[in-house]
């Protein structure tokens, strides 16, 4: 296991923190986290990590997930969280999720929204998508090449997903009872820590009304925006995946393609399949 201590200085805020969408992953926030900039906020977002790399956020929400899940250092709290957030006016899901408690006490005065949906649609989605992702068995060897953004990937969504399977293994069918009712409890333990005046559940579905009324804004024309539908999603990864290959090809200085493959122009082969089976393996290239 890797252990992350970095530090990144603390910026004063330029605004003040205005909402905390708090729902688990695939419940709809990566919508919701469209919807909030056209109305104006400037939100963090899981997308907002991957575009802060350079500045070690996967580290240190690593650092923060370790130390409160793993008893790894010292907890965060109150401005802590502000060497990720401080630029940003509201903050969304994964990973904000997994610190309910310690988000609510370090914005006071931020709204809440629990994006939630039925837990057979979001265990659905989550198969499809960030369990099937996990289990892919050629991560540690494309973690192995590339430390710089595929190895803090893989190391925080396994974290993720560990907590949520409460330390199985979480594509194991014997995780599965365990992550439906880290789902229950999630939404169950907002539901009951969060003032009702300052919560709102919401689904996507349920349009612009309920969402502008609960902010106090008028509501923008035009729909609702709805993205992230979990197939478009993993094409989205596997294409990730694949460049992240390519980066490591150039790197060493050699051809690294998926086996049968002429090229890396189809960056959809499923990478489920063992390094062996689908990537030259590393004794191939003189490691």
């Amino acid at each position: 296991m890797h252990f992350y201590k970095p530090t990144s200085p603390i910026i004063p805020r330029p605004n003040p923190m205005k909402v905390l969408i708090l729902g688990l992953p695939r419940t709809g926030t990566t919508s919701l986290y469209a919807a909030l900039k056209v109305l104006g906020f400037n939100t963090y977002h899981y997308n907002e990590i991957v575009k802060n790399k350079n500045n070690q956020h996967f580290q240190l929400w690593l650092k923060a997930l370790q130390a409160k899940y793993d008893g790894i250092d010292t907890p965060f709290k109150g401005e802590d969280f502000d060497q990720m957030l401080w630029n940003y006016d509201a903050a969304s899901a994964d990973p904000c999720c997994f610190f309910v408690e310690e988000m609510i006490a370090a914005y006071p005065d931020a709204k809440v929204i629990l994006t939630t949906r039925s837990r057979e649609a979001w265990f659905r989605s989550m198969q499809a998508f960030l369990l099937e992702i996990l289990s892919w068995k050629s991560w540690p060897v494309l973690s192995f090449f590339d430390d710089e953004f595929s190895g803090p990937y893989y190391r925080f969504l396994n974290q993720t997903m560990s907590i949520l399977s409460k330390g199985l293994v979480p594509y194991s069918p014997s995780a599965y009872p365990a992550i439906l009712e880290s789902f229950d409890d999630h939404n169950d333990f907002i539901r009951r820590t969060v003032p009702k005046e300052r919560l709102l559940e919401f689904h996507p579905s349920d349009g612009w009304s309920p969402l502008c009324e609960f902010l106090d804004l008028p509501a923008p024309e035009g729909d609702f925006p709805y993205l992230n539908a979990a197939q478009d999603a993993m094409k989205q990864e596997q294409a990730q995946y694949w460049s992240r290959w390519s980066w490591v090809a150039k790197r060493l200085g050699r051809h690294v393609v998926p086996r049968g493959q002429s090229n890396a122009g189809n960056p959809y082969v499923n990478p489920r399949d063992s390094g062996d089976n689908r990537i030259v393996h590393w004794k191939e290239l003189g490691c």
